[in-house]
């Protein structure tokens, strides 16, 4: 489906519902509807955007060329034997969709990641994660099909390049290839590959005195900790963490935990120290801020929000202020998680 009128409006299709717009707007429903769609926009030499459901995403200006929205869908048993199995997922499916289809299959190592917002498709360009799991745990390989040529490629585990919040695709990927499929390797066997022991995570469960919980509690549990400190962005725009978790030398850590001894931090295994960029933002004074209609969320000093009629522009400055803010404040940077168009 295409819309051609110019200027058609982005702000349905991005968390922050920033009202941004393009020249054309199609979308994609399947992987040939794709290849062709490149094949024209390579020949007609035009700029465009791959957009998934813009939750990792800030529009700071309108764009000037053809958005791709990736609506594809279908999930397929590769292989499998007693103990795993393989997926391959298209990349318009719904992240936490998937995993709510995992559990009721019995396909476990999924569940932590639960309530992530997105689509299937951009889950490894920013490698997602959360209390205690990352994507690339499970991700056995990528298709994707390279603008330049239109030639369809599989990326193995290895050839993604994956990073905290980072991969091949975030970075010089970023505007070679389009991602088709996702293959992930799960397991049947719940405890196989279960992580429970993150901090957040193991209180809920000492507070609900659930011992060794299903994959189905551990989801709802999950569910019920994100919702209630992060905003639904249906209710609150906003594109979820808005900077990442700062890593330091544990000499740098040593010397903040002298000056500020509650520091939030979590020790990591090449001996480098994650700190908590809410934490920071919050001691700095930012929580529930709001300048116009770009704020901090009151429950969570890691999302920014938009409160109405915020432009792009609106939120980069405020994430600027608070940038210079912790930087004056702790000697850390921070960086911008989501995506800057």
């Amino acid at each position: 489906m295409v819309a051609e009128c110019m200027g058609t409006s982005l702000k349905t299709l991005n968390t922050l519902g920033i009202n941004a717009h393009c020249q054309q707007l199609i979308e994609i429903t399947d992987t040939d509807q794709l290849g062709l769609a490149l094949a024209d926009l390579r020949e007609k030499q035009q700029s465009f955007l791959v957009l998934g459901s813009g939750s990792n995403l800030v529009f700071s200006k309108d764009m000037l060329g053809t958005v791709l929205h990736i609506a594809t869908k279908g999930i397929e048993v590769i292989e499998q034997d007693s103990e795993q199995v393989v997926l391959s997922i298209a990349a318009g499916e719904i992240w936490d969709e998937l995993v709510s289809y995992c559990i009721k299959n019995n396909y476990f190592g999924l569940e932590n990641l639960s309530g992530i917002p997105g689509t299937v498709g951009a889950a490894p360009v920013q490698n997602i994660g959360a209390y205690g799991v990352e994507l690339e745990q499970f991700l056995i390989s990528v298709q994707a099909i390279e603008v330049s040529t239109g030639k369809l490629l599989s990326f193995s585990h290895d050839d993604c390049e994956f990073a905290y919040r980072d991969s091949l695709f975030k970075r010089v990927g970023a505007n070679r290839y389009v991602i088709t499929d996702v293959r992930l390797k799960l397991f049947k066997d719940a405890s196989s590959r279960r992580d429970l022991q993150y901090k957040g995570l193991a209180d809920e469960f000492a507070k609900q005195d659930l011992v060794n919980p299903n994959a189905s509690t551990v989801r709802r549990v999950i569910k019920e900790i994100r919702g209630a400190k992060l905003p639904d962005p249906a209710v609150l725009a906003n594109a979820g963490s808005f900077f990442k978790n700062p890593v330091v030398s544990e000499q740098m850590y040593l010397q903040l935990l002298e000056q500020y001894p509650d520091i939030a931090s979590f020790p990591q295994r090449d001996g480098q120290v994650k700190l908590a960029a809410s934490w920071m933002i919050e001691n700095a004074g930012w929580k529930g801020f709001r300048e116009n209609d770009a704020g901090v969320f009151e429950k969570h000093a890691l999302i920014l929000v938009n409160h109405g009629c915020a432009t792009g522009s609106n939120i980069i400055s405020l994430a600027k202020q608070i940038q210079d803010s912790v930087s004056d404040r702790f000697a850390v940077s921070l960086e911008i998680e989501p995506t800057v168009i």
